[in-house]
């Protein structure tokens, strides 16, 4: 009797068993198929595709394994605890943990619009990838469905920001933290009458582009906006010291403004200042005009194609503007010959310009001769032959050249550079090394491939 009593106990529990199981795997099913309405209803994953069955799967199983730990007992109820330890690490660390970071960075972008502020998104994150059976990359090269890779960037992870107008007030250690952005790329700071500049000096080398790129690319890794100027603000750029190209001269983005601007305060600045003119900046705009034409601005950036204007601008104000920098500029005949005509411009960068669509000709370069005031030169000829090199070397104004292109070390650029005016030069040639002669002492300084020439060997760096 005793042991029909437990083999029926055992049977019981056995269909017990069988029944909690059906039960869970019911329960695991229901769930997924919610899940998988919810997410084929809201986003772009279609049904019958890879990622929905993977999806689908995935649930089921989550749902079956969490319910089996809780019904589970003895030896396997603390295997199925680490499991669900692990899993519940996994969570935290990829959905939790980039969850809290995206809901911190809305918090902060909301807090600094209500400052002033201006936050633009490159728009990646609402792009459904286009990838070929439903596989993208993952950013170790593992493939992974493209449907989480679209909830991962449209959801969980930091938005990828395109263009940040932030209040200097807030150029801090701790806010920019907030934005969980690893580099701002050319970010803009609000004049507002409340930046520190001790601070300011210590965040932007962590937080902006970290490349250094040549001068005659124009890159500048940060500007100054104006809306209000205070005196404030006077001093915070004076006590700024890191900016582009490693000069202390603040850069400065000229916009619009209905309100009116104590441009004045600009003379106030010990270093003066640079205005940087991008293909958007509206060159008619009085406000610039009112700041081109203040005595502290020292150099001028231009991206701006309308350089008629441009040059009207300049040729109003009287002193001699310490550098004109010209990236890429698209001149016209008469806008080239206009260039020419300011007798206010004392160093020039020209790099890869073009007069009617054509790399500078021999001619063109020969009436820089007309600005008097020119003492020094940057320029690439994009395409252009050795002549323009000649002709440039024959400038009787310059005294310092910098050539961007490699030039043919020939004796003909020899005797013109050493029947030159110049104090400086740098050039490049395609040897890599060539013998020093005496004739290269005359020069403050000869730099050919960055190797210094001039002087006592011993002086030589490369």
């Amino acid at each position: 009797m005793l042991d029909d009593s437990n083999a029926n106990d055992n049977k019981a529990e056995i269909e017990l068993s069988r029944r909690r199981g059906i039960v869970r795997w019911c329960w695991a099913i229901v769930v997924s198929a919610l899940v998988t309405a919810s997410v084929c209803g809201f986003t772009p994953v279609k049904f019958a595709s890879s990622e929905q069955l993977l999806l689908t799967l995935f649930v089921i199983f989550a749902t079956w394994f969490v319910l089996k730990v809780f019904a589970a007992r003895g030896k396997f109820r603390f295997v199925s605890l680490l499991g669900l330890m692990i899993f519940t690490a996994f969570l935290c660390i990829y959905i939790l943990a980039p969850l809290r970071d995206r809901t911190e960075q809305n918090a902060a972008f909301e807090f600094l619009r209500r400052q002033g502020g201006l936050v633009e998104f490159s728009g990646r994150a609402d792009k459904y990838p286009s990838a070929p059976m439903g596989w993208v990359p993952g950013r170790k090269g593992i493939p992974y469905p493209a449907a989480l890779h679209y909830f991962e960037q449209k959801y969980l992870l930091p938005a990828p920001v395109s263009r940040l107008v932030i209040p200097a007030s807030l150029f801090r250690k701790t806010f920019l933290s907030s934005l969980h952005v690893e580099t701002l790329h050319r970010p803009c700071i609000l004049l507002d009458g409340k930046g520190d500049s001790q601070e300011f000096n210590s965040t932007v080398r962590e937080f902006t582009d970290p490349r250094v790129l040549p001068e005659e690319y124009g890159y500048r890794p940060f500007f100054f906006q104006m809306e209000k100027l205070q005196p404030e603000d006077i001093t915070f750029l004076n006590g700024v010291r890191v900016s582009a190209s490693g000069s202390s001269l603040p850069t400065l983005r000229v916009v619009p403004s209905d309100d009116e601007i104590q441009v004045e305060l600009l003379d106030n600045l010990e270093n003066g200042f640079e205005v940087f003119l991008d293909y958007y900046d509206s060159v008619s705009s009085p406000l610039l005009q009112q700041v081109l034409k203040s005595k502290s601005l020292k150099r001028l950036v231009c991206f701006n194609p309308d350089l008629s204007r441009l040059s009207s601008v300049i040729g109003i104000w009287k002193e001699p503007l310490e550098s004109l920098q010209i990236p890429y500029g698209q001149f016209s005949n008469a806008d080239w010959q206009q260039l020419c005509s300011q007798g206010n411009v004392r160093s020039l960068l020209l790099n890869r310009c073009l007069r009617d669509g054509k790399p500078l000709t021999k001619e063109d370069i020969g009436g820089l001769s007309v600005m008097q005031s020119l003492e020094e030169l940057k320029i690439s000829f994009e395409g252009s032959d050795k002549n323009c090199v000649l002709q440039v070397l024959k400038l009787e104004q310059l005294k310092s050249l910098v050539v961007y292109d490699h030039v043919e070390w020939s004796d003909e650029i020899k005797e013109a550079i050493q029947n030159s005016n110049l104090d400086t030069l740098s050039i490049s040639i395609r040897e890599q090394r060539i013998e020093r002669e005496p004739w290269m002492n005359r020069f403050r300084s000869f730099r050919i491939n960055s190797v210094e020439y001039a002087g006592s060997p011993e002086s030589s760096t490369p």
